[in-house]
């Protein structure tokens, strides 16, 4: 496969992680926007949705279905049986680990008939089916540009906000995936002002829902952001106010959750008064420090866009993201791939921390698998992730809250899908208060 690789960023530190970002181009369906795209982690693969491309001649609304082999990189059109969901732009999707399936509600038609039916795509490669689901309960009324999240401590679809065309909805909603139940939430606090096509995300270490931007008819587009705490029973929402820079107010832009980081990464989208503003930066919003930062310059070569469907590979630590369009009249079919934690190796001392009294190794050069001890001075969140010479991540080995002391971290020469790396030079980032500490070794055969 032809690969174009349009820009490389150069490292950047930010609070206590080290980002760079690589944007790579990928073969793609046809030219359209407003899809939904889910990671299928189950099967290693992206599922994508429906979508439309109005504005261009011939243009359509669909209702396919296409898989991306994250591995090979390359898309294929399933054809699932059963009867398929109507055409549509703009439903909200999330995947079901448990029950191995898309689920997909609402979204409208190019006839401006809106939905608030749910559909189930089972995912087993060679006999994906369609399944229209009839939930118990009171279903949301039909609407399209929702967002919705998995709640896995309660096993349930959450889902906030949409629009008609007359105006947007401030409402909650959970579906419950044991007993498939509608329930309209009532969560305590102020609620977030009623808005379609913003971004959600789930933070399982706070364990609630992230929103963030988005607009509503007759309102301006929004850049605040809200935190919905899911505590079963206890719903609250509280809205946040994140340090450093600031993204500009945007609406139908992408929005993922970066596990390996604690990070929300944000992008494209526009600023819709005039249809002037069109987006093609890319930011995170660091969860643990509440901090915005940018991480692609606004002079990246990828066009900007808007309504572009993404999804987060966790296997390979990336975001693809497809399509989207400008202005209703110039619609993409690429894919791109954007790699997280492309870092610069370097022995510079203005890179990186080089006090290697926090990380040390047993023997370097090391056979596997490689003994590290981390001295941990206070209680702190530390992270500690292994990069190859080439400065790709290769696995997360430790993450999380460490008391006072010594902790001892056996890698075993895997990569992030359990996989056995080769001999060569690997380079060690301890994140540990607030600095990043570098430690190269050689792993031998």
């Amino acid at each position: 496969m032809k690969v174009c690789k349009l820009v490389t960023i150069a490292g950047l530190l930010i609070a206590s992680t080290l980002y760079a970002a690589d944007f790579r181009l990928i073969a793609n369906p046809p030219a359209r926007s407003f899809s939904s795209m889910v990671a299928d982690t189950v099967h290693d693969q992206m599922i994508l949705f429906g979508g439309w491309s109005v504005g261009m001649p011939g243009g359509q609304v669909f209702n396919d279905v296409w898989a991306l082999d994250t591995e090979n990189e390359t898309w294929r059109l399933i054809e699932p049986s059963g009867s398929a969901p109507a055409a549509r732009i703009d439903p909200a999707a999330i995947f079901n680990t448990t029950g191995n399936e898309m689920l997909i509600f609402g979204g409208r038609d190019d006839y401006y008939n809106y939905f608030n039916d749910i559909w189930s795509l089972s995912l087993t490669p060679g006999s994906e089916a369609w399944t229209q689901l009839n939930p118990s309960g009171t279903p949301p009324s039909p609407r399209l540009g929702a967002k919705a999240v998995v709640d896995p401590v309660n096993n349930r679809m959450i889902i906030f906000g949409g629009t008609t065309s007359i105006s947007g909805f401030d409402e909650t909603w959970a579906l419950d995936l044991n007993t498939y139940t509608w329930s309209l939430l009532d969560p305590a606090g102020t609620k977030p002002p009623a808005r379609q096509a913003h971004c959600a995300i789930y933070d399982p270490n706070g364990h609630r829902m992230i929103i963030y931007a988005g607009s509503n008819w007759g309102a301006p587009v929004m850049n605040d952001v809200w935190s919905l705490d899911l505590t079963y029973g206890s719903e609250a929402w509280q809205q946040l106010f994140p340090g450093g820079q600031q993204p500009g107010p945007r609406t139908q832009h992408f929005g993922i959750y970066d596990q390996y980081n604690n990070d929300m990464v944000m992008g494209f989208g526009y600023d819709y008064p005039g249809y002037i503003i069109h987006y093609d930066d890319v930011w995170i919003l660091e969860l643990t420090s509440l901090t915005w930062q940018r991480i692609i310059p606004q002079t990246t070569t990828v066009d900007v866009r808007r309504a572009s469907s993404a999804a987060y590979d966790p296997n390979e630590h990336r975001v693809i993201i497809f399509g989207g369009n400008q202005y209703n009249s110039v619609y993409f079919g690429d894919t791109y791939e954007l790699t997280l934690d492309m870092v610069g190796v370097s022995n510079s001392p203005k890179d990186y921390i080089q006090d290697n009294t926090y990380i040390t190794i047993l023997r370097n050069p090391s056979k596997l698998p490689c003994q590290i001890t981390l001295h941990v001075p206070s209680p702190a969140y530390v992270s500690l992730k292994v990069y190859d010479a080439a400065g790709r991540i290769i696995n997360t080995l430790t993450q999380g809250p460490k008391s006072a002391g010594d902790h001892h971290v056996n890698w075993e020469g895997l990569d992030a899908r359990g996989r056995k790396v080769a001999a060569g030079t690997y380079y060690f980032f301890l994140a540990l208060n607030g600095e990043v500490i570098q430690k190269k070794s050689v792993i031998l055969d």
